[in-house]
């Protein structure tokens, strides 16, 4: 939804209408937890009206606690007959990208440094690093490549989805090849000609097959982690941690200077930094697309979906569309 004031834009909701009976609303631009664009508080006032004029379901899963956006609906749902639901949660942190980053191998010895500066224990070290990567290299020849995204990427993409799939996301259904909405919002995303211009795709490969994958976005001198993924029949060599390292080199090396771990807060994640408190939010208006939506929550048949795909993905031993 664009808002315009004399054919000027003044506010920007990005939201994606869920192909359901109940029509959903979803937040978009989840890689960025402020929430709608907008010049000023009047033009965000006008714009969250709009937005709850549609009298659809509304979710937004990832509102930075405080921000101008999830203050506005607070303030502009207080008096309406709606249901809300809001489940608070912790997002990864963002992290300084220094020289202790430079060398994959020998960057874990020196201790990491938090977003607000503070310095974290490291729980590995580089001999734990060197010694997974010699029992990935008794696989076969191991490689990092971080490459743009090209305009015909779509074997690459596909390339995620699979390694995504065969990893524990593809066993609990959040995979994006059980979602997809999901799938053809991030391909449509990447596709974008100013998005691809910072889209990376990154990519560890033993042999030429890839064992671990990374979508990251390089965006105001940050570094931007959007989707990532391992094939879990590699877990021992830790994959995902191994690229992860490599990519954060390959930033350093491109002069970038911090790191956002985006998405939930995990154990791994707790070494780079603190995290930050999230609003999940999820809206439901009177009207019969709300009273489809709350249904629908309440008995969760979403995730009776995702389980029964999981159940058929470990009995198959491959993903299942």
């Amino acid at each position: 939804m664009v808002l315009r004031v004399d054919d000027d834009v003044v506010a920007i909701a990005p939201l994606q209408r869920r192909l359901t009976l109940d029509g959903t609303l979803r937040l978009i631009s989840e890689y960025d937890a402020s929430g709608f664009r907008y010049a000023d508080e009047a033009s965000l006032r006008w714009l969250v009206d709009a937005v709850l004029g549609l009298r659809r379901p509304l979710v937004l899963t990832s509102l930075l606690a405080g921000s101008a956006t999830q203050l506005m609906l607070r303030a502009r749902l207080r008096h309406r007959p709606w249901v809300r639901w809001v489940h608070v949660w912790t997002m990864g942190p963002d992290a300084v990208i220094d020289a202790t980053y430079a060398d994959p191998t020998n960057s874990l010895v020196s201790s990491r440094r938090s977003g607000d500066g503070a310095a974290a224990a490291s729980p590995v070290s580089s001999r734990w690093v060197r010694r997974r990567l010699r029992k990935a290299e008794q696989l076969g020849r191991v490689t990092f490549h971080v490459d743009p995204v090209e305009e015909d990427a779509s074997d690459r993409f596909e390339e995620l989805v699979r390694v995504e799939a065969a990893s524990w996301k593809g066993r609990n259904g959040s995979a994006m090849i059980d979602d997809a909405s999901q799938r053809e919002t991030i391909r449509r995303f990447v596709s974008d000609p100013e998005v691809r211009a910072g889209a990376r795709l990154a990519a560890m490969r033993i042999d030429g097959e890839p064992v671990a994958m990374n979508l990251v976005m390089v965006r105001d001198g940050r570094l931007w982690t959007l989707k990532d993924g391992f094939d879990e029949r590699f877990a021992s060599l830790s994959p995902g941690l191994l690229l992860f390292l490599h990519v954060l080199a390959w930033a350093h090396e491109q002069g970038l200077t911090r790191v956002e771990l985006l998405g939930r807060m995990e154990a791994w994640k707790r070494d780079w930094g603190t995290g930050r408190t999230l609003h999940h939010l999820r809206v439901y208006p009177p009207s019969r697309h709300g009273t489809v939506a709350f249904t629908r929550d309440v008995l969760d048949i979403d995730k009776v979906r995702r389980t029964l795909r999981a159940r058929r993905y470990a009995r198959s031993g491959s993903p299942t569309t």
